[in-house]
C-alpha cells in the first residue's frame, strides 16, 4: 500500500514524467473514457470549450456515450431534488428545539406551489443538459 504516494501526493510509476499529484488518463483507454466524459460534464460550467473538446476527443477515440446512462438516479441526485422540492413545497413549523432543529410536517395540498415543477425540471435539465 501507498507505493504510489510520495510526500502525500500520487506519483505514477508507469508514467514517471507525469507531475506529482496528476493522474495520467488517456482518451484512448476504455477504462477511463466514461470517467473523462463525466469530468467533461462537471467542468462545463467552468470551461465549456474544454468540455466540448474533451467530448470530441473521446468521440474521435471511439467512445460512444450512452445518453440513457445519464438518467440513472443516484442518491446524490435524489438529495438535490429533495432540497429543491422543499424550497417549493409548503410546510409549517411544528416545534423549534433549543438546538435550533426545526421539526416540520408537510401540509397536504392537491397541487404544489407555483414554480415547483419548473424548478425540478430546470434542475434536471441543468444536470443532464437536456
Amino acid at each position: 500500500m501507498a507505493e504510489h504516494l510520495i510526500d502525500g501526493e500520487f506519483q505514477s510509476d508507469k508514467y514517471p514524467t507525469t507531475p506529482r499529484g496528476k493522474v495520467p488518463l488517456s482518451c484512448k483507454d476504455p477504462a477511463a473514457q466514461d470517467l473523462l466524459w463525466e469530468y467533461a460534464q462537471r467542468r462545463r460550467a467552468v470551461d465549456a470549450a474544454f468540455s466540448a473538446d474533451l467530448e470530441e476527443a473521446l468521440r474521435l477515440a471511439g467512445y460512444q456515450h450512452d445518453d440513457k446512462a445519464d438518467w440513472q438516479i443516484t442518491p446524490r441526485m435524489l438529495k438535490a431534488a429533495w432540497v429543491e422540492a422543499r424550497r417549493w413545497w409548503p410546510y409549517k413549523v411544528v416545534e423549534q428545539a433549543k438546538s435550533y432543529t426545526v421539526k416540520e410536517t408537510a401540509i397536504a395540498v392537491d397541487e404544489p406551489q407555483p414554480g415547483f415543477r419548473e424548478a425540478i425540471t430546470a434542475a434536471f435539465r441543468a444536470r443532464f443538459d437536456v
